[in-house]
């Protein structure tokens, strides 16, 4: 009798440790499969967070590519209107010679001599000179001074040894530079001569004031 309580005993033994077994076995598989849905979920949101910075960059990419378009044209708008008025503020300055002269071309009708049509033209003269000489235009059309090939053109030689080689003996032709830039070159004669320019002395472009005159 004895014999049979300890079977059963050891019989419940057996069964009590399968259990605690299996019951271990399914706490390692969980524990398994939550560190084996982690390493996928990382994954997961390491490309979702670099799917947001892509998205975050391509919209701020259009919108730089949207602002220098924008830039582009009002730039283009800009320099088109520049071109387009660019004469203003000279024409501005010009009208009044127009002005003169169509008063000049009326009161000529009635004249009786030349001296008002004289008096007239040296007077359109006087303004459009100021208005060049104020705009920064200068004459190149000294004579005296030894040829430069950057502000002259000798279209003539003439022997003359009192003079240094290369000196401009007459304007044929002034020419005109604005500001620093020469836009126009003088047509000028020039000596031939025996006699050298000293080396020290440079050639210089020699400017006045716009004088039409002879």
């Amino acid at each position: 009798m004895s014999e049979e309580i300890e079977k059963e005993k050891l019989d419940e033994k057996v069964v009590e440790e399968q259990k605690e077994s299996q019951e271990e076995i399914q706490e390692d598989s969980a524990v398994e499969i939550t560190e084996d849905a982690l390493e996928v979920l990382e994954p997961v949101d390491e490309f979702e967070a670099l799917q947001k910075e892509k998205d975050e960059l391509y919209d701020k990419h259009l919108r730089l590519a949207a602002e220098y378009d924008n830039f582009r044209k009002r730039t283009l708008k800009e320099k088109n209107e520049y071109h387009k008025y660019a004469v203003t503020g000279l024409l501005e300055k010009m009208i009044p010679i127009l002005d003169t002269l169509e008063r000049g071309i009326a009161s000529n009708e009635k004249a009786d001599s030349v001296e008002p049509v004289k008096e007239g033209f040296e007077k359109v003269y006087a303004l459009f000179k100021d208005i060049l000489n104020k705009e920064g235009l200068e004459a190149i059309d000294q004579k005296g001074v030894l040829v430069d090939y950057n502000c002259h053109m000798a279209v003539f030689q003439e022997e003359n040894n009192e003079v240094y080689d290369g000196t401009v003996l007459e304007i044929f032709e002034k020419g005109y530079k604005l500001k620093d830039k020469v836009i126009k070159v003088a047509k000028v004669k020039v000596a031939k001569s025996d006699k050298e320019a000293p080396k020290k002395e440079s050639i210089d472009e020699k400017v006045t004031k716009v004088d039409f005159k002879a």
